[in-house]
């Protein structure tokens, strides 16, 4: 990477594509804008499956081992000071958690049609929780429907936005819209999803024109 910096024909390829990401379609010739590309899309943007696991489902299980003992049943919890709207409003919130993590066990096997049915559950029981769209997005991306990934991944940003969801859920829709653009072959699509996604974690995001220091990602500073 160094060598690159002390070309002025690669530098300028470099500040035009800071200026006007599209113009990288006519770059992918050139093997050192692709290698700066892969350095800069994938060193931090991995925001994979339902609840952060790969977007690809894990392969088969390895044999089980001794079955561990059974650990201590939960303390019961207290709802005794909740109102009867409050507490069916809890339960009901309870149950929506319960039909996504039904919805993961499915996706964990590859049954795509039955966990999105079950995150539909949970949506229906709770549409102020971005993650079920965010898990129900990562079936569609395992489907290779890219098209119906990315629109659910904004539906799921939508509702965060709307409802307070952590930046870190929000950034993994907008990495998994900016993959799904990737598949497509729309590249500046994708890139303008990576920075959405990294300015959510607050991560600033630069093509550098100095050596990194040791033990950083090349092309990215750390805001």
């Amino acid at each position: 990477m160094k060598e690159y910096l002390t070309d002025p024909a690669f530098m300028a390829k470099i500040k035009t594509l800071q200026t006007n990401p599209n113009a990288l379609q006519g770059m992918l010739g050139d093997p050192r804008i692709m290698e700066v590309l892969s350095m800069a899309l994938g060193g931090n943007v991995s925001f994979g499956g339902p609840d952060g696991s790969a977007d690809d489902p894990p392969p088969a299980a390895a044999p089980k081992k001794k079955e561990p003992e059974p650990a201590p049943e939960p303390a019961e919890e207290d709802t005794s000071w909740m109102t009867e709207e409050e507490l069916a409003k809890h339960n009901q919130k309870k149950e929506s958690v319960k039909r996504k993590n039904e919805g993961n066990e499915l996706y964990k096997k590859k049954e795509f049609q039955q966990a999105i049915a079950k995150y539909d559950e949970a949506i229906s029981l709770d549409d102020t929780n971005m993650t079920f769209l965010n898990n129900k997005a990562a079936v569609y991306f395992s489907m290779k429907e890219y098209d119906t990934c990315i629109q659910t991944c904004a539906d799921a940003l939508s509702i965060g936005k709307a409802n307070f969801a952590p930046f870190e859920d929000r950034a993994k829709g907008l990495t998994r819209m900016g993959k799904c653009h990737q598949k497509n072959g729309q590249l500046g699509e994708a890139i303008e999803a990576y920075k959405a996604a990294q300015l959510e974690v607050s991560v600033t995001v630069t093509v550098t024109t100095q050596t990194p220091p040791k033990g950083q990602p090349g092309d990215y500073a750390d805001g």
